[in-house]
């Protein structure tokens, strides 16, 4: 099963990964490590991922550099997402879409404004200029 490395901050997915103290390394199993990456730049985040031969990176925030170097040592990154890694972790395996289902707020949502902002709508009960409805916030965590 494919590996995948998720940041992690408290039980949830670590905001942004470029500052990143922990890094749950999981198989489809559960969780195999919990490396302390606190001390390592992004240059060294991105090596050790590609030691770890991770496939998939599941984060928050993450700059253009950092999103480029795991991009050139083969590594799939999936930013913006939010919530409790166990949920995240379970929907990832289960093949549930992560990214419509645990966008970070103020991301882009499939089909729903430019660039990664949204269109105007909200998090709450209603819907954006292109007639979407969004998920509470509630209902990621």
């Amino acid at each position: 099963m494919e590996k995948i490395a998720i940041t992690e901050w408290n039980g949830v997915v670590s905001p942004v990964y470029d500052m990143a103290c922990r890094m749950l390394l999981l198989d489809g199993q559960g969780v195999t490590a919990v490396r302390d990456v606190s001390t390592l730049s992004i240059i060294e985040k991105s090596l050790f991922c590609e030691k770890e031969q991770i496939a998939t990176l599941l984060c928050g925030a993450i700059s253009a550099r950092a999103l480029h170097l795991l991009d050139e040592r083969g590594i799939r990154v999936i930013p913006w997402i939010c919530g409790s890694v166990e949920r995240i972790a379970a929907a990832y395996y289960e093949g549930i879409d992560i990214v419509k289902r645990f966008a970070m707020p103020g991301t882009v949502q499939p089909g729903c404004g430019k660039g990664r902002r949204w269109c105007g709508g909200t998090l709450g009960a209603r819907r954006c200029r292109t007639g979407q409805k969004h998920q509470k916030q509630e209902d990621r965590l």
